[in-house]
């Protein structure tokens, strides 16, 4: 290969390579209580209808954040 071919492919495998893939993914944050309390310690799960689930944990404080 010559080196302009050779830097052509890199320019394409860059340009259509590289980017985010998958649906958009937002933060999320928040407090879970149980019965009025802050719940001290557990795990979260989000599953969208569509690709990966996110999970987090719970905080001494009942919080949390993805």
């Amino acid at each position: 290969m010559t080196r302009g071919a050779v830097l052509l492919f890199v320019l394409i495998l860059l340009l259509f390579g590289c980017g985010q893939s998958g649906p958009k993914k937002y933060p999320v944050a928040g407090t879970v209580a149980y019965r009025g309390e802050p719940l001290p310690l557990g795990t979260l799960m989000f599953v969208p209808k569509q690709g990966p689930a996110a999970t987090a944990t719970i905080g001494v404080d009942g919080r949390y954040r993805v």
